[in-house]
């Protein structure tokens, strides 16, 4: 009986961490941290960190995070982990409309060429995204894992290395939760390699 009790308190503990693993690893979240992380990189020295600061994370932060939590307030969202596939696809083509802007103003005011890769880089891994999606779940917990740990390498170095044990972590919290099966979550981390694929190419 106590074998029998402590499996199920452990199997509850599990839940409860992979639950706010889970969160941590929520790809909307994320858009504002790493575009904070972009924009104080050594790649901005000597540029005006504030205009890009407030012009690109209102645009391509702010923005689709606003839109996000009135569709969940409206009940338009079911609940933040996108459990039912089809709505899933307003979201993204809100994002990638987001960041076209945000590659639009970035273009208009000459900004930086790292900025300009970055997006188009975010654009077409959002765009095979929304196709993936028509059919079928990818993993966006694994994807902005992967995109986060080759993101702190490509901006501060190697020495950052260590950020790739998240994607094991945000793997392990999604199948736990069982949101996604094996495939959908390594899916994820394919099109996060991806993402850094188009973005050595491109620079």
């Amino acid at each position: 009986m106590f074998t029998v009790r402590h499996k199920i308190n452990m199997q509850s503990l599990n839940f409860k961490i992979a639950y706010l693993v889970s969160r941590f690893f929520d790809l909307v979240f994320w858009i504002m941290p790493i575009g904070a992380l972009i924009v104080f990189s050594p790649y901005f020295s000597g540029s005006n960190r504030i205009i890009w600061i407030v012009g690109l994370l209102i645009i391509a932060g702010v923005l689709p995070f606003c839109i996000l939590l009135f569709w969940l307030k409206k009940g338009k969202v079911s609940d933040l982990d996108f459990s039912n596939r089809e709505e899933r696809t307003p979201i993204i083509l809100i994002i990638l409309f987001c960041w076209i802007l945000a590659l639009i103003f970035t273009w208009a005011l000459a900004g930086p060429r790292l900025i300009i890769i970055i997006f188009i880089s975010a654009i077409i891994t959002g765009a095979l995204v929304l196709i993936i999606n028509l059919f079928w779940k990818t993993s966006n917990h694994t994807l902005a894992a992967t995109i986060i740990g080759f993101l702190l390498i490509y901006l501060y170095g190697w020495s950052y290395s260590w950020v790739f044990v998240l994607i094991p972590l945000a793997f392990w919290s999604r199948l736990v939760l069982k949101k996604h099966n094996v495939w959908q979550l390594a899916n994820g981390i394919i099109l996060g390699c991806l993402f850094f694929v188009i973005l050595r190419i491109l620079s």
